[in-house]
């Protein structure tokens, strides 16, 4: 794992997804696109990210940050925005 510095990105949220599958708009999680500060990066191993990505409901986040992303080689870069609880309430891939 590793940590970068903040910046701001422009996302649009899925609101308690349960795993990747449900980071699609026919799902009808999708919230309004809004502007974020990612506190930390953290770059996870395939079988770490595959892990947390399987279940975002009781999968504990991979840091304490707030806001944070989520970057595996060759998988889709996420920004996790957990307001505070111990799961990753919203989800949004990065474009």
């Amino acid at each position: 794992m590793s940590d970068t510095v903040q910046d701001v990105v422009k996302v649009r949220f899925y609101r308690k997804p349960s795993d990747l599958a449900d980071l699609h708009p026919a799902t009808g999680y999708m919230e309004q696109e809004r502007e974020v500060e990612v506190e930390k990066t953290i770059t996870l191993s395939t079988k770490d990210y595959d892990s947390f990505t399987s279940d975002f409901l009781f999968a504990p986040p991979p840091c304490y940050a707030e806001i944070f992303r989520i970057v595996c080689e060759g998988k889709p870069t996420l920004i996790v925005n957990t307001e505070g609880f111990s799961y990753a309430r919203y989800v949004a891939v990065e474009t």
